[in-house]
Order: structure tokens, then sequence, then C-alpha cells
């Protein structure tokens, strides 16, 4: 049998615990790199405090006061048209339809009988010839580019064919007599919006 060399006796005892050691960092670095950290990341710790808040769902409401907001408004409704109406008559001014221009509020009254402004909601785009107003509306989960004319509110289109009245329900056999179906025969408020003082308070 062999004998080991004196060189390797001499000097495997001392350098023992340095080899160890080495062998130990080894495994731990093998370990870590495979398991999952445990500590927060970067990002979960940036956006810890800062919650991103739902989105509310596009209504008739809602979409009107989207696009109100990016104009610099500050206000907030809980996302109906009624709410809207309320602040929007109470806050800024009511004019005659026929002064409408693009950037107006259209409300109109989509109730049986009539009385009950604020059931639905559009946003004034432009003013066709006559005083037509186009419209932008959202309705069965859509956004729509309608119109309607206040001044010929039971005419479905003008004399040339183009139509002035959006249909905004269907015709029913069943509807009693005197049933509205035109856009301009539901009109019942025009609202225009100015950033004023106090246009911040919530409803």
């Amino acid at each position: 049998m062999k004998r080991v060399p004196a060189w390797i006796s001499s000097n495997f005892w001392p350098l023992l615990p340095a080899f160890l050691a080495l062998l130990g960092i080894a495994a731990l670095a093998a370990g870590c790199a495979t398991a999952a950290p445990t500590w927060p990341l970067v990002s979960a710790v940036r956006s810890k405090g800062h919650k991103r808040l739902p989105k509310r769902a596009v209504t008739p409401a809602t979409l009107v006061e989207n696009s109100l907001q990016r104009r610099g408004l500050s206000f907030g409704t809980d996302g109906s048209v009624q709410a809207l109406y309320s602040y929007a008559t109470m806050r800024h001014e009511s004019i005659d339809p026929r002064e409408a221009r693009p950037g107006d509020i259209v409300f109109f009254d989509t109730s049986s009988g009539e009385g009950r402004c604020g059931g639905h909601v559009g946003l004034v785009q432009g003013i066709a010839p006559g005083g037509v107003l186009k419209f932008r509306e959202r309705r069965n989960d859509e956004d729509r580019e309608s119109v309607a004319d206040p001044m010929r509110p039971s005419q479905r289109r003008d004399e040339n064919g183009r139509v002035i009245n959006t249909f905004m329900q269907p015709r029913k056999l069943s509807d009693p007599e005197g049933t509205r179906y035109y856009a301009g025969q539901m009109v019942c408020a025009v609202v225009r919006v100015q950033k004023i003082a106090g246009a911040g308070a919530r409803m």
C-alpha cells in the first residue's frame, strides 16, 4: 500500500476548515438559485399604499362625466343620470336648446309622461343645418352618434330626407297613444358647463 505523500498529509488538516466552508457556500448558492425569494420585490414595495381604484362601468352619465373631467372640472356623482342632472343644473347654466353648441350637455325625459327630466343624457358634438343637435350618447352598452331637433321634434327626417331625430325607443304595438319615440321629443334641458368656483364639490 502506497503511503500518502508527506506534503499532502502535512497540509490537509489545516486546509480542511476552509474546504468545508467553500462546500457550504456552494450549497447555499445552489439553494438560492432555485428557491423563490421571500423578500418584497421592488415593484411590490413601490406599489404598496398606492392601490389602483377599480374603474367604473361606462354608463350614459359616466361617459359625459369623463369628458367634463378631462376638460378640467373636478366633481363626482354616484354615476346616475339623475345625479349628473342635479349637479349640472345647480352648478351651471341652463340654456335654450337653440343656443346649444359643442361641449354642452343635453338631457332627455324618457319617462312615459312628461316632467321627469334626467332620464338620459348626451354630450353635444356639433350643430347641423337647421339647428339639429348632433350628440354623443351611451345606450345599450354602445357609444352612439345621434341627432335631435328640438324645433321639429315629431319629424324623423327633413325635407331633404336627412334624419333629424334619432329613435330613443322602438315602436311597439302596445304603446299608448301619444308615446314619444324621437330624441327631439324628449329633449328637456341643455346645460352649458363652465369651470367655476366650487365646481369641485362632490354629490
